[in-house]
């Protein structure tokens, strides 16, 4: 490959927000060279050093390890979420790297009180709008709950709820330890939050990507400290409902929600962060894609396996993936994978095996047959 080795984070957990903020990063960024796991973001999980845009709420109890030095972070929506990232080697290191562009304000609070010098970026997914084609409002439908409380659907107008569709970014268990289907999955969802009159979650990251798209959004979130403060900020420009077991603690002006408008200070941050990805990576794709789901088709190189039907598999870093071609000759291997728009630029070795054989042949890297 040319060019510094890049990563994005892969995850298990159940939320699908999570795998939203990765296929964000991936569709500004020329190519992805592997997936690190979050989890154990500590540990060494690459043999080369790889660029990282740390945009994410980081609250597992296994955080007590700063990220391995395999990992050159790039800190632009950063959430501190559990006390130990204040702790152990976390705060010598977020002062290493700082200026630290954090996704909340509670955040920058949190750490400039510790002499850590932190700025309020947002979080890239407020801006995944500007990587696909525009729904004009004309062409808008319905009414999109996701994820909310049903104690909380009360405090909702009644001409609101009855119009609803009401999905879920929970992971299904199916496919929560494959990183494409859950890519795939959360890119359809978004296509309908994009297609949308008006959002309604309590979900961050529904919230934000429908920002993007100029989808009216509100959130409805409960009165708990540790959820309060991750919307820290955005209340300036997405209506922010707080209820307590649906008791109204924080009300909102439903007749006035509207087309949110994303202040300039964040704007600004986002194409200050690009320039940075784009000064370490290359060129970065500039063009809209038509939707953000995507069946991605690559035509591979039969590497003398036969004429028999066989399998393939990507090798993501967290986690290889198997799937059965779409057609396969003596020459060619043609393959369709339910993804996302930018997931055939994933620079991943990809080796294929015929029927009955025990190892998988290596072919080259993905994005090499991206058609």
């Amino acid at each position: 490959m040319t060019g510094p080795h890049h990563a994005v984070f892969g995850l298990t957990t159940p939320n699908l927000g999570d795998d939203l903020q990765a296929l964000t990063v991936a569709m500004h960024a020329p190519y992805v060279s592997t997936l690190i796991h979050r989890e154990a973001i500590g540990s060494r999980q690459t043999d080369a050093k790889h660029l990282l845009v740390m945009n994410y709420w980081f609250m597992s109890k296994g955080f007590r390890s700063a990220p391995h030095a395999s990992v050159e972070p790039l800190f632009h929506g950063f959430c501190v979420g559990r006390d130990e990232l204040l702790k152990y080697r976390w705060p010598d290191y977020l002062k290493a790297h700082a200026p630290i562009g954090c996704r909340d304000e509670r955040s920058v609070a949190l750490l400039t009180e510790r002499g850590i010098d932190a700025f309020w970026s947002g979080c890239i997914t407020l801006f995944l709008g500007r990587k696909v084609a525009t729904v004009p409002m004309s062409e808008r439908r319905g009414v999109l709950f996701v994820d909310v409380a049903p104690e909380a659907e009360a405090l909702i107008p009644e001409h609101l709820r009855a119009r609803a569709e009401r999905i879920s970014n929970t992971v299904p268990e199916a496919i929560r330890h494959d990183p494409v289907a859950r890519w795939a999955h959360i890119a359809r969802i978004c296509d309908r939050l994009r297609t949308a009159e008006i959002v309604v979650t309590r979900r961050l990251h529904t919230a934000l990507p429908a920002t993007g798209f100029g989808t009216p959004a509100v959130l409805v979130v409960h009165n708990k400290p540790q959820d309060v403060r991750r919307f820290s900020g955005y209340e300036r420009f997405i209506p922010l409902l707080i209820h307590d077991d649906g008791r109204p603690v924080k009300s909102i002006d439903w007749d006035s929600v509207g087309v949110p408008e994303i202040p300039a200070e964040l704007v600004g941050r986002y194409e200050g962060m690009l320039s940075k990805l784009g000064a370490a990576l290359g060129p970065l794709p500039e063009e809209r894609a038509p939707s953000l789901s995507k069946v991605c088709r690559f035509r591979l190189r039969n590497p003398g396996l036969g004429a028999v039907p066989g399998e393939v598999e990507i090798d993501l870093g967290v986690a290889k993936i198997k799937r059965v071609p779409a057609a396969w000759s003596d020459q060619h291997i043609d393959l369709e994978i339910d993804a996302f728009a930018g997931f055939e630029r994933f620079d991943a070795p990809v080796a294929a095996r015929a029927p009955g054989a025990w190892s998988f042949t290596p072919i080259g890297r993905l994005r090499e047959f991206s058609v």
